[in-house]
């Protein structure tokens, strides 16, 4: 059995069992891409298997391929329907047995498992994980396992089309601050990710029911964090004061990917104080991003046009921790 040249290896599945519902691919898709992004180990083998893709024999041999040569960290990740027998794939269920082998083959790496679960209620109201689940953490001590039962939010701001737990998961490894140094990266750790976003399902969404933990967690790098230093850079372009105090702003984003970003701006008066602010964020989905967004200021916030001389807007890119990656300022424009 040869070890692994990555430190990590990141499987990621999402499999859509209903039309309808199609957030289980979106959700590994995300995972994936965000771990294979700039905030990735910098030594990392990853794999992403959504919708047909995901069978049981493609699968199952992925598993088999990471116990043949496991690395330090792994981590597997799943969206989709548990039965009371295992994970519903593509074309049949991948039984908790069968799961629990190859788990038991990667012994000497550090596993978590994530599993973000559609699954059926029983008649009490109380959600209810599958048995073997409990089974798996029963008899592997070096797997540590984080479950939830998926609860769907609407795309756009308020979820991005994904579930719940795995929303507030890609919040916590992008946001938190690290707390695991390895050969001097600051990392997210396992433990971090699951505290944060189990505190951002109940902040945000008043979540009673909250994903729960199988194992000793603690010690694995998941993430590498920004608060110490942003990653990649970005330029504000071109700034374009408009009539009426509007603002347009053209920017760059560069090995950015996957991570959240800040344009922020102040309307400062002739003595530097803010008469008024304001921010959107930006999630590349690039390496090398162009975009351009436009800020209008409520005129009730504004001195009146007698006294508007000297008005300037200060803009500014910043990585989710404030550092700067660039700022730039404008005069506003004259009213006629």
């Amino acid at each position: 059995m040869a070890p692994s040249r990555a430190s990590h290896r990141i499987v990621c599945i999402g499999v859509s069992d209903v039309p309808s519902v199609t957030f289980p691919e979106k959700n590994a898709r995300d995972l994936f891409c965000l771990f294979n992004g700039p905030l990735g180990p910098p030594s990392i083998e990853a794999t992403c298997l959504l919708g047909a893709e995901a069978s049981h024999a493609a699968v199952d041999g992925i598993l088999k391929a990471v116990a043949d040569a496991p690395p330090k960290f792994v981590m597997i990740y799943f969206s989709g329907v548990a039965t009371t027998r295992g994970l519903k794939l593509a074309d049949r269920v991948l039984p908790g047995r069968r799961l629990g082998e190859q788990l038991a083959r990667m012994q000497g790496a550090g596993v978590v498992l994530v599993l973000d679960l559609l699954t059926t209620l029983p008649k009490d109201g109380v959600a209810q994980l599958p048995a073997w689940i409990d089974e798996l953490a029963a008899e592997l001590p070096h797997v540590r396992i984080a479950a939830a039962r998926a609860t769907a939010v609407g795309a756009g701001a308020e979820g991005h089309g994904h579930s719940r737990f795995t929303e507030a998961y890609l919040q916590a490894l992008r946001a938190s601050p690290g707390d695991l140094r390895r050969k001097g990266t600051l990392f997210v750790s396992d433990r971090r990710a699951f505290d944060s976003a189990s505190m951002i399902l109940r902040r945000r969404w008043g979540e009673g029911e909250l994903p729960v933990e199988a194992g000793l967690f603690g010690g694995l790098p998941l993430l590498r964090s920004e608060a110490e230093a942003a990653v990649g850079n970005g330029q504000i372009v071109d700034l374009s004061a408009g009539p009426g105090s509007s603002l347009q702003v053209r920017f760059a984003l560069h090995g950015r990917r996957s991570v959240p970003t800040v344009l922020h701006y102040f309307l400062v008066d002739t003595a530097d104080e803010p008469l008024a602010e304001g921010s959107i964020e930006i999630a590349p989905d690039t390496d090398r991003h162009l975009g351009r967004t436009r800020f209008r200021v409520d005129p009730r916030l504004l001195p009146s046009r007698r006294r508007r001389g000297g008005l300037r807007f200060r803009v500014e890119l910043r990585d989710g921790f404030g550092h700067v990656l660039d700022r730039q300022k404008v005069a506003v424009q004259s009213a006629g």
